[in-house]
Protein backbone atom coordinates (compact mmCIF):
# COMPACT_ATOMS: atom_id res chain seq x y z
CA UNK A 1 0.00 0.00 0.00
CA UNK A 2 3.28 2.50 0.65
CA UNK A 3 4.56 1.73 -3.01
CA UNK A 4 0.74 2.56 -4.20
CA UNK A 5 0.31 6.14 -2.29
CA UNK A 6 3.86 6.79 -3.61
CA UNK A 7 3.59 6.30 -7.10
CA UNK A 8 -0.25 8.09 -6.63
CA UNK A 9 1.89 10.93 -5.28
CA UNK A 10 4.48 10.91 -7.75
CA UNK A 11 1.74 11.10 -10.69
CA UNK A 12 0.21 14.19 -9.06
CA UNK A 13 3.34 15.80 -9.04
CA UNK A 14 4.69 15.22 -12.28
CA UNK A 15 1.75 14.45 -14.17
CA UNK A 16 2.20 17.42 -16.26
CA UNK A 17 0.33 18.75 -19.74
CA UNK A 18 3.42 17.53 -21.39
CA UNK A 19 2.28 13.70 -20.12
CA UNK A 20 -1.26 14.66 -21.10
CA UNK A 21 -0.43 15.57 -24.66
CA UNK A 22 1.72 12.25 -24.57
CA UNK A 23 -0.91 9.93 -23.79
CA UNK A 24 -3.10 11.42 -25.87
CA UNK A 25 -0.71 11.26 -29.01
CA UNK A 26 0.08 7.74 -28.02
CA UNK A 27 -4.18 6.51 -27.65
CA UNK A 28 -4.36 8.17 -31.05
CA UNK A 29 -1.30 6.58 -32.65
CA UNK A 30 -2.58 2.85 -30.74
CA UNK A 31 -5.79 3.52 -32.80
CA UNK A 32 -4.45 4.26 -35.93
CA UNK A 33 -1.75 1.07 -35.64
CA UNK A 34 -4.67 -1.23 -34.87
CA UNK A 35 -7.11 0.31 -38.03
CA UNK A 36 -4.70 0.03 -40.87
CA UNK A 37 -3.35 -3.80 -39.29
CA UNK A 38 -6.29 -5.60 -41.23
CA UNK A 39 -4.96 -3.91 -44.23
CA UNK A 40 -1.20 -4.35 -44.21
CA UNK A 41 -1.56 -8.05 -42.72
CA UNK A 42 -3.68 -9.08 -46.12
CA UNK A 43 -1.33 -7.29 -47.99
CA UNK A 44 1.55 -9.42 -46.61
CA UNK A 45 -0.51 -12.92 -46.40
CA UNK A 46 -2.45 -12.60 -49.29
CA UNK A 47 -1.65 -13.18 -52.93
CA UNK A 48 -2.45 -10.73 -55.96
CA UNK A 49 -4.62 -13.16 -57.12
CA UNK A 50 -7.33 -15.26 -54.60
CA UNK A 51 -9.77 -16.08 -56.77
CA UNK A 52 -11.10 -15.77 -60.58
CA UNK A 53 -14.25 -16.52 -62.09
CA UNK A 54 -15.26 -16.27 -65.97
CA UNK A 55 -18.44 -17.03 -67.15
CA UNK A 56 -18.84 -20.22 -69.64
CA UNK A 57 -21.08 -19.89 -72.71
CA UNK A 58 -21.87 -23.74 -73.93
CA UNK A 59 -22.40 -24.58 -77.25
CA UNK A 60 -23.46 -27.34 -79.36
CA UNK A 61 -22.98 -28.47 -83.22
CA UNK A 62 -26.59 -29.62 -85.01
CA UNK A 63 -26.76 -32.79 -87.00
CA UNK A 64 -26.33 -32.83 -90.53
CA UNK A 65 -29.60 -35.16 -91.50
CA UNK A 66 -31.40 -33.24 -88.78
CA UNK A 67 -31.15 -29.72 -88.15
CA UNK A 68 -32.78 -30.14 -84.96
CA UNK A 69 -30.93 -32.53 -82.89
CA UNK A 70 -27.99 -32.09 -81.32
CA UNK A 71 -24.62 -34.24 -82.54
CA UNK A 72 -22.07 -32.82 -80.16
CA UNK A 73 -21.55 -32.37 -76.63
CA UNK A 74 -22.21 -29.34 -74.74
CA UNK A 75 -18.49 -27.46 -75.01
CA UNK A 76 -17.19 -23.72 -73.35
CA UNK A 77 -14.15 -22.13 -75.04
CA UNK A 78 -12.15 -19.68 -72.84
CA UNK A 79 -9.67 -17.44 -74.63
CA UNK A 80 -7.11 -16.71 -72.34
CA UNK A 81 -5.41 -13.84 -74.84
CA UNK A 82 -8.76 -11.64 -74.13
CA UNK A 83 -8.67 -13.04 -70.30
CA UNK A 84 -4.89 -11.76 -69.79
CA UNK A 85 -5.44 -14.34 -66.56
CA UNK A 86 -2.08 -14.14 -64.49
CA UNK A 87 -1.83 -16.47 -61.55
CA UNK A 88 0.04 -15.66 -58.74
CA UNK A 89 2.97 -17.90 -58.51
CA UNK A 90 4.88 -20.29 -55.91
CA UNK A 91 0.60 -20.85 -55.46
CA UNK A 92 -1.47 -23.83 -55.64
CA UNK A 93 -5.13 -23.38 -57.43
CA UNK A 94 -8.02 -24.99 -57.79
CA UNK A 95 -9.82 -24.95 -60.80
CA UNK A 96 -13.31 -25.90 -61.04
CA UNK A 97 -16.79 -25.14 -62.61
CA UNK A 98 -20.23 -24.50 -61.36
CA UNK A 99 -23.43 -24.91 -63.89
CA UNK A 100 -26.68 -24.33 -63.46
CA UNK A 101 -28.82 -27.38 -65.08
CA UNK A 102 -32.21 -26.80 -67.03
CA UNK A 103 -34.87 -27.83 -64.76
CA UNK A 104 -35.83 -30.77 -67.88
CA UNK A 105 -32.38 -31.89 -67.38
CA UNK A 106 -32.96 -32.70 -63.70
CA UNK A 107 -36.47 -33.97 -64.86
CA UNK A 108 -35.13 -35.89 -67.55
CA UNK A 109 -32.57 -37.93 -64.62
CA UNK A 110 -29.20 -37.99 -67.25
CA UNK A 111 -27.59 -39.45 -64.33
CA UNK A 112 -23.98 -39.86 -64.60
CA UNK A 113 -21.63 -37.92 -66.93
CA UNK A 114 -17.89 -37.01 -67.52
CA UNK A 115 -16.83 -33.13 -67.19
CA UNK A 116 -13.33 -31.86 -69.05
CA UNK A 117 -11.22 -29.56 -69.11
CA UNK A 118 -8.17 -29.05 -71.32
CA UNK A 119 -5.73 -26.33 -71.81
CA UNK A 120 -4.26 -25.83 -75.56
CA UNK A 121 -0.56 -24.73 -76.63
CA UNK A 122 -1.20 -21.57 -78.79
CA UNK A 123 1.13 -23.31 -81.14
CA UNK A 124 -0.66 -26.19 -81.55
CA UNK A 125 -4.20 -26.33 -81.07
CA UNK A 126 -3.87 -30.16 -80.86
CA UNK A 127 -1.71 -30.52 -78.38
CA UNK A 128 -3.31 -30.56 -74.98
CA UNK A 129 -1.31 -28.92 -72.36
CA UNK A 130 -3.14 -31.00 -69.90
CA UNK A 131 -6.60 -32.95 -69.60
CA UNK A 132 -8.48 -32.48 -66.15
CA UNK A 133 -11.61 -35.28 -66.07
CA UNK A 134 -14.43 -35.64 -63.43
CA UNK A 135 -17.04 -37.56 -63.48
CA UNK A 136 -20.43 -36.11 -62.73
CA UNK A 137 -24.29 -37.41 -61.38
CA UNK A 138 -27.44 -35.75 -62.07
CA UNK A 139 -30.04 -37.33 -59.53
CA UNK A 140 -33.92 -35.95 -59.33
CA UNK A 141 -34.39 -38.53 -56.71
CA UNK A 142 -34.38 -37.49 -53.23
CA UNK A 143 -35.86 -38.93 -49.98
CA UNK A 144 -38.49 -37.53 -48.51
CA UNK A 145 -36.39 -36.36 -45.22
CA UNK A 146 -34.12 -34.80 -47.84
CA UNK A 147 -36.85 -32.73 -49.39
CA UNK A 148 -38.07 -31.69 -45.96
CA UNK A 149 -34.28 -30.78 -44.76
CA UNK A 150 -33.84 -28.37 -48.16
CA UNK A 151 -36.92 -26.43 -47.87
CA UNK A 152 -36.84 -25.71 -44.38
CA UNK A 153 -33.14 -24.61 -44.93
CA UNK A 154 -34.04 -22.25 -47.64
CA UNK A 155 -36.95 -20.61 -45.66
CA UNK A 156 -34.65 -20.31 -42.66
CA UNK A 157 -32.32 -18.57 -45.30
CA UNK A 158 -34.67 -15.91 -46.11
CA UNK A 159 -36.39 -15.17 -42.47
CA UNK A 160 -34.27 -16.13 -39.52
CA UNK A 161 -30.27 -16.04 -40.85
CA UNK A 162 -31.40 -13.61 -43.32
CA UNK A 163 -28.17 -11.06 -42.65
CA UNK A 164 -26.08 -14.30 -42.54
CA UNK A 165 -27.31 -14.87 -46.05
CA UNK A 166 -27.30 -11.83 -47.48
CA UNK A 167 -23.01 -11.37 -46.62
CA UNK A 168 -22.85 -14.50 -48.26
CA UNK A 169 -22.00 -16.80 -45.25
CA UNK A 170 -25.09 -19.12 -45.91
CA UNK A 171 -26.18 -20.20 -49.11
CA UNK A 172 -29.42 -21.64 -50.06
CA UNK A 173 -29.57 -25.36 -51.05
CA UNK A 174 -30.70 -25.66 -55.54
CA UNK A 175 -30.90 -29.35 -57.26
CA UNK A 176 -29.86 -27.52 -60.46
CA UNK A 177 -26.63 -26.35 -59.28
CA UNK A 178 -23.95 -28.81 -59.89
CA UNK A 179 -20.27 -27.84 -58.68
CA UNK A 180 -17.12 -29.80 -60.21
CA UNK A 181 -13.36 -29.31 -58.84
CA UNK A 182 -11.06 -30.89 -61.35
CA UNK A 183 -7.70 -30.28 -59.03
CA UNK A 184 -5.76 -28.33 -56.94
CA UNK A 185 -2.23 -28.27 -57.81
CA UNK A 186 -3.02 -25.91 -60.83
CA UNK A 187 0.71 -23.30 -60.62
CA UNK A 188 1.20 -20.35 -62.91
CA UNK A 189 3.27 -22.45 -65.18
CA UNK A 190 0.34 -24.52 -65.89
CA UNK A 191 -0.93 -21.54 -67.95
CA UNK A 192 2.10 -20.29 -69.76
CA UNK A 193 1.79 -20.59 -73.45
CA UNK A 194 -1.84 -21.47 -72.55
CA UNK A 195 -4.75 -19.94 -75.30
CA UNK A 196 -7.73 -21.37 -74.82
CA UNK A 197 -8.84 -23.96 -72.61
CA UNK A 198 -11.83 -25.95 -73.56
CA UNK A 199 -14.97 -27.22 -71.04
CA UNK A 200 -16.47 -30.11 -71.97
CA UNK A 201 -20.02 -31.89 -70.64
CA UNK A 202 -20.08 -35.21 -72.41
CA UNK A 203 -23.47 -35.62 -72.35
CA UNK A 204 -25.64 -34.17 -75.43
CA UNK A 205 -28.35 -34.37 -73.59
CA UNK A 206 -27.85 -32.10 -70.90
CA UNK A 207 -29.05 -28.49 -71.06
CA UNK A 208 -27.14 -25.37 -68.98
CA UNK A 209 -28.60 -22.25 -68.39
CA UNK A 210 -25.20 -20.57 -67.02
CA UNK A 211 -21.92 -21.42 -65.89
CA UNK A 212 -19.13 -20.26 -64.55
CA UNK A 213 -15.19 -21.19 -64.36
CA UNK A 214 -13.01 -20.30 -61.23
CA UNK A 215 -9.88 -20.11 -60.23
CA UNK A 216 -9.02 -19.96 -56.70
CA UNK A 217 -6.10 -20.13 -54.72
CA UNK A 218 -5.43 -22.72 -51.86
CA UNK A 219 -3.89 -21.69 -48.37
CA UNK A 220 -4.64 -22.49 -44.99
CA UNK A 221 -6.81 -21.70 -42.30
CA UNK A 222 -5.67 -17.99 -41.37
CA UNK A 223 -5.76 -16.68 -44.98
CA UNK A 224 -8.99 -18.42 -45.72
CA UNK A 225 -10.37 -16.82 -42.76
CA UNK A 226 -8.73 -13.12 -43.84
CA UNK A 227 -10.23 -13.49 -47.40
CA UNK A 228 -13.70 -15.79 -46.60
CA UNK A 229 -14.50 -13.49 -43.50
CA UNK A 230 -13.10 -9.92 -43.81
CA UNK A 231 -15.47 -8.59 -42.28
CA UNK A 232 -15.24 -10.30 -38.72
CA UNK A 233 -11.34 -10.88 -39.26
CA UNK A 234 -11.46 -7.13 -39.47
CA UNK A 235 -12.83 -6.52 -36.39
CA UNK A 236 -11.11 -9.20 -34.80
CA UNK A 237 -7.88 -8.13 -35.82
CA UNK A 238 -8.28 -4.22 -34.63
CA UNK A 239 -9.34 -5.26 -31.00
CA UNK A 240 -5.92 -7.59 -30.69
CA UNK A 241 -3.73 -4.55 -32.46
CA UNK A 242 -5.82 -2.16 -30.14
CA UNK A 243 -4.65 -4.02 -26.63
CA UNK A 244 -1.88 -5.19 -27.48
CA UNK A 245 -1.00 -1.20 -27.97
CA UNK A 246 -2.74 -0.39 -24.79
CA UNK A 247 -0.73 -2.81 -22.46
CA UNK A 248 2.50 -1.59 -24.56
CA UNK A 249 1.03 2.20 -23.39
CA UNK A 250 0.43 0.56 -20.02
CA UNK A 251 3.86 -1.05 -19.48
CA UNK A 252 5.72 2.43 -20.79
CA UNK A 253 3.74 4.35 -18.15
CA UNK A 254 4.58 1.65 -15.52
CA UNK A 255 8.09 1.71 -16.34
CA UNK A 256 8.55 5.49 -16.56
CA UNK A 257 6.66 5.83 -13.17
CA UNK A 258 9.10 3.42 -10.97
CA UNK A 259 12.19 4.95 -13.13
CA UNK A 260 10.95 8.16 -12.04
CA UNK A 261 9.68 7.30 -8.33
CA UNK A 262 13.27 5.57 -7.90
CA UNK A 263 14.86 8.10 -9.17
Amino acid sequence: MLVVEKISSWIRDRFTIYHIITAIIQLFGAFVVAVISPFLLRQLLLPSLVEYTVPLHFNFETCREQLAGVCSFPIAVVDFSVEKLKLSPGENYEISIEIILSESTIASNVGIFQAVVELVDPNDPRNMKRTFRKSCFVNRNHSLIYRIVQGWWNLACQTLFFPAYFLGLLTMSDNRKLEVSFTNHLVDSDLDNTALLYVQLQNRFIEVESGKLSFRVRFGLLRVFLHDYPIISSLLIIIFAYFMCLTGIALYWIIQTLFGFFA
